[in-house]
């Protein structure tokens, strides 16, 4: 027989014998066992709340990114409406003056060989 140490109640020594010892042993086994495994998960918690931490940042980085990109691609896309238009204008322009341009031939060079009818009137630079 031997003095065991019950923890778990009042703190008070038991009289046991070999029988409940080696049943006191086997279950303080079982429950350092449980424990051992309780602290591995929490390990394992621990490591995936890390990681989810970490993903979570990698995610957060990964949006501003995206719209940072936006941003520039808005940008981007606004400066060639920008010079599409101003290309629109500059060819509407040029349209214009050749239209302008024949009109005032169609106009102009007919009434100019009226009053002068013996001189050459036409004018190839409008």
């Amino acid at each position: 027989m031997e003095l065991i140490d019950d923890s778990d109640s009042d703190g008070s020594f038991d009289l046991l014998t070999d029988d409940n010892a080696k049943t006191n042993s086997d279950s303080s086994l079982t429950h350092l066992q449980q424990k051992i495994d309780a602290l591995r998960a929490d390990i394992e918690f621990q490591k995936s709340k890390a990681y989810f931490a970490g993903f979570n940042e990698a995610m957060k980085r990964a949006d501003e990114r995206k719209k940072q990109l936006i941003y520039v691609i808005a940008g981007l896309s606004f400066l060639l409406v920008i010079l599409f238009f101003f290309y629109l204008s500059e060819r509407l322009s040029d349209r214009i003056e050749t239209r302008m341009s024949e009109m005032l031939k169609s106009c102009v060079v007919p009434t100019a060989k009226s009053f002068f009818p013996d001189e050459q009137v036409y004018d190839d630079s409008l």
